[in-house]
């Protein structure tokens, strides 16, 4: 993980834009659990895994679209069978993910988190 948020540093400082993805909470079967993350680049390139399957299928399309579109939401993906939000899943449960602009990020404090949990080991 540590790699992953020294990508996204090196892109956001080189003033390339970039999206994080992180499970937010999970409730149920589902692949990764909450605090799992991923980069959608400019470049094309998602470092990472919120899951893989259909669901890391879905969010980095709408990793993608924040990416174009400069936005951050919130991406409930449903897991099991539900008439209006199911995606053919087998693992049964449902998760939310942060579709995150790296633009909306303070750089200064995203550097100094950043090192601090390398420093901390996490």
């Amino acid at each position: 993980m540590k790699s992953l948020f020294l990508k996204l540093l090196e892109e956001l400082s080189a003033g390339r834009s970039a999206v994080l993805l992180t499970i937010i909470d999970t409730m149920g079967s589902t692949p990764r659990g909450a605090g799992s993350h991923q980069l959608i680049l400019e470049d094309g390139s998602a470092p990472g895994t919120v899951g893989g399957g259909y669901q890391e299928h879905l969010a980095c399309e709408a990793g993608r679209k924040a990416l174009r579109e400069k936005t951050s939401f919130i991406l409930p993906l449903v897991l099991h069978k539900d008439p209006k939000a199911d995606i053919g899943a087998v693992c049964g449960g449902e998760l939310r993910v942060t579709v995150a602009d790296g633009g909306d990020f303070d750089l200064s404090e995203t550097e100094k988190e950043i090192k601090l949990s390398i420093v901390l080991g996490k």
